[in-house]
């Protein structure tokens, strides 16, 4: 969103409060000189803000009838298609207040649609279709993952319970910089205040959680750079290294087609086949090349080579010595 996009929220977020704003709000609301002010009044008003001007030079004030405060802005297709996208690919947190909030959203923008946007909006569940991939329910984590959302929002310390897979349950206190969306599942990116180091929790297992004093979210590192190097969710705190993955031609364009990593390159073999090459790591690129079954051979590092090889091999184990009964 752009500065003057979001100047604009901003002020309009005012207007629904207030009968009439003046030129000095505008300027303390936005934080901006007199000139800035003055043109983001204007760019309301060729959006079709009914902004009425009273008054000139300093004690010009606006305002708006009570009426279209409480109604609203428009709402356009464009509007309703990025609502529908957004509710489809948040489908995994049915039973939560996030789907709710969604819906509230579209009802209050669509006070103000034109009948013939209505009937659209209403065929678009059925024309944007998301397909349903694996995902973690957490209908039974709502409570829990509303704790979650207000300590992240509102940049609050943690108190939580955590019980890691397989394990036993422990206390953190905890630092919540980030909330992450992880192949249909949320984790929260924290730092571990008592051993100073940053965890990658999934929201699912947190058995409860209590929301403390504030903590200055701006000490803190940036979440899309602690993400950056590791392939997927999980990291071991190995190194990054150079990942090599020879993919073979028939589904070199498959592979191409789609961007894996921010530091991936392809590199053209003489027999058709392609490498997709990366500076990362992970325990989840075993799963990525097992996913693509004789279609992709690991070429490095060695360490990856072997565990998808005993991957491979335990599984053609499984299907040669075992019997389906």
């Amino acid at each position: 969103m752009s500065n003057k996009l979001r100047r604009c929220v901003r002020l309009m977020n005012a207007l629904q409060s207030r009968s009439r704003i003046t030129n000095r709000d505008v300027r303390e609301i936005l934080d901006c000189d007199e000139q800035t002010a003055r043109r983001d009044i204007q760019s309301l008003i060729d959006a079709g803000v009914p902004l009425e001007p009273h008054g000139t030079g300093p004690e010009t004030h606006y305002s708006i009838s009570a009426q279209w405060r409480h109604a609203g802005l428009l709402f356009s297709m464009g509007d309703a298609m990025a609502l529908h996208f957004g509710r489809q690919l948040l489908d995994f947190l049915e039973g939560t207040t996030i789907p709710d909030w969604l819906d509230e959203l579209r009802d209050k923008l669509g006070v103000r649609a034109d009948p013939k946007t209505i009937e659209k909006e209403h065929r678009l569940a059925r024309k944007l279709v998301y397909l349903s991939e694996p995902y973690r329910p957490y209908a039974a984590h709502d409570e829990t993952l509303n704790m979650l959302l207000t300590a992240v929002v509102d940049e609050r310390e943690l108190t939580a319970e955590y019980r890691a897979r397989g394990g036993t349950a422990r206390e953190f206190r905890l630092w919540p910089i980030s909330l992450v969306i992880y192949r249909r599942a949320l984790y929260i990116l924290a730092r571990d205040i008592e051993a100073d180091r940053m965890l990658r929790l999934a929201v699912d297992r947190f058995e409860s959680a209590t929301v403390g004093d504030p903590f200055t979210w701006s000490d803190c590192p940036d979440p899309r750079e602690l993400v950056r190097d590791s392939y997927g969710i999980v990291d071991l705190g190995d190194p990054s290294g150079e990942v090599r993955l020879r993919f073979q031609p028939e589904v070199v364009d498959l592979v191409r087609a789609r961007h894996w990593h921010p530091t991936e390159r392809f590199e053209d073999g003489p027999d058709g086949t392609v490498d997709l090459v990366m500076d990362t790591h992970g325990p989840e690129l075993a799963r990525m090349a097992l996913e693509w079954g004789d279609r992709v051979e690991v070429i490095e590092p060695e360490g990856l080579r072997r565990r998808v090889r005993e991957e491979l091999a335990g599984a053609l184990a499984r299907y040669v010595n075992g019997s389906v009964e």
